[in-house]
C-alpha cells in the first residue's frame, strides 16, 4: 500500500511536469514485471507469489522513477521525506474528490476477480486473470494519453482542441498493432503460461483487446471533464460504468463463462464511446 501511493504520487510528478512519457515507461515496467515474475514465484511460494510478485514489481517501478525518471523531470530532485501540510490543505478540495472517482473507476479491476473466483471457480480465474493482465498492459496506451492530455491541456486550454485530437490520433497508431498482435500471436505468448492458457485464455483476450479502442474516446472525454473542473459529471460516468460492468458480468458469467467478460466489456465501452462521440461535441473542440 506504501509503495502504491508513492508510485502515484510519481505519476502526478511526470503529470505536473509534462513528461507523461515516464508515466507510460513506468507502468509499462510494472505491468510487464507483474505478468512475468509469478512464473519465477508460485512454484515456491504459491498463492503468496502472487501478491509477492505485485508488491516486487511496484517496488521496481517506484526505485526506478525517483531514482532515474523523476530526476530527468525535475533537475536536482532527491527523494527527501518533508511533511507539507499547507499544500494538502490547498489540493484537497479537487485531489479528495478526484480520489473518490478513482476508487470507483478501480473498482471493476479489483472485484471482477472476486465474482471470477466466486461464480466459476479458481482454475477459471487463472485463466481470466492472465487474458486479463495482458489487456491491461493495452489499457495502459489511452490511460496514458489521457494523463498527458491532462497535462498539456491544464497547462494551455488554448490548445486543447488540438491536443485532443492528437492525442486520440496517437492512442489509435498505438493501440491498432498491438491489437494485432494480440489477434495473430497471442495464443503464442500465452503458451507460456502453460498450453491451456493458450486454449482458455485466447478468446477473452481476443476480445478484451479491441476495448482499447472505444476506452481511447472515453479517456479523452474523461481528461476534459477534469481539465474543465466538472468532477459531479465525471463522477456520475464513472459510477455508471462500474455498476454497469459489474452488474452485468455478474448475472452472465454463469451462462456464457470467461468470454461473456470481453463481450460486456466491449459492449459497455462501445455503448459510452458512441454517447461520447454523439452528444458530446466538446471532445473534439475542447470547448
Amino acid at each position: 500500500a506504501v509503495v502504491s501511493t508513492l508510485s502515484g504520487l510519481c505519476s502526478s510528478g511526470f503529470i505536473a511536469g509534462r513528461q507523461a512519457k515516464y508515466l507510460l515507461l513506468k507502468d509499462a515496467l510494472f505491468s510487464g514485471t507483474k505478468l512475468f515474475l509469478p512464473l519465477l514465484f508460485v512454484q515456491h511460494f504459491h498463492a503468496f507469489g502472487v501478491v509477492a510478485s505485485a508488491g516486487l514489481a511496484a517496488t521496481i517501478g517506484l526505485l526506478v522513477s525517483l531514482l532515474l525518471f523523476m530526476p530527468r523531470v525535475l533537475p536536482g530532485y532527491v527523494p527527501v521525506p518533508t511533511l507539507g501540510a499547507k499544500l494538502v490543505r490547498r489540493a484537497w478540495g479537487f485531489s479528495g474528490m478526484s480520489y473518490g472517482i478513482s476508487l470507483i473507476a478501480a473498482a471493476p479491476r479489483f472485484i471482477m476477480p472476486l465474482i471470477v473466483i466466486n461464480v466459476l471457480g479458481p482454475e477459471e480465474n487463472a485463466y481470466f486473470y492472465v487474458a486479463w493482465a495482458i489487456a491491461t498492459l493495452l489499457f495502459a496506451i489511452p490511460t496514458s494519453m489521457g494523463q498527458s492530455l491532462f497535462a498539456e491541456g491544464s497547462h494551455d486550454k488554448r490548445k486543447l482542441g488540438r491536443d485532443i485530437r492528437r492525442a486520440t490520433m496517437l492512442s489509435g497508431l498505438l493501440l491498432i498493432p498491438a491489437i494485432l498482435f494480440v489477434w495473430l500471436l497471442g495464443d503464442v505468448v500465452l503458451l507460456a503460461f502453460g498450453g491451456s492458457y493458450s486454449e482458455r485464455s485466447i478468446e477473452l483476450l481476443r476480445i478484451l483487446a479491441l476495448v482499447g479502442l472505444p476506452m481511447t474516446f472515453e479517456r479523452m472525454y474523461f481528461t476534459v471533464l477534469r481539465i474543465r473542473g466538472r468532477l459531479r459529471e465525471l463522477t456520475i460516468w464513472r459510477t455508471a460504468l462500474s455498476v454497469v460492468l459489474l452488474s452485468a458480468c455478474a448475472l452472465l458469467i454463469p451462462v456464457g463463462g470467461l468470454e461473456v467478460i470481453g463481450w460486456v466489456w466491449l459492449a459497455t465501452h462501445g455503448a459510452a464511446a458512441v454517447a461520447i462521440l454523439a452528444f458530446r461535441s466538446e471532445l473534439w473542440t475542447g470547448r
